[in-house]
């Protein structure tokens, strides 16, 4: 499930429209990716709790691993 709409383009001229902030709940982890990437937010990363991240995904095992 997305929220928000941002459009992006490739130096090639490709683009299109996505999501700014994205929720799913797999199997592993819940999962939130986020369009802007994590780093603009790194200072919060710190005081959530356990959690992993990727390029723009956060990665959430358990919602009782954060604060």
């Amino acid at each position: 499930m997305g929220f928000g709409l941002r459009h992006y383009q490739y130096a090639s001229g490709r683009g299109g429209d996505w999501f700014l902030a994205g929720f799913s709940p797999r199997k592993a982890a819940l999962v939130l990716y986020l369009m802007t990437g994590l780093q603009p937010h790194a200072s919060l990363l710190k005081s959530l709790g356990k959690h992993k991240t990727g390029k723009g995904c956060l990665y959430i095992r358990s919602l009782e691993d954060i604060d």
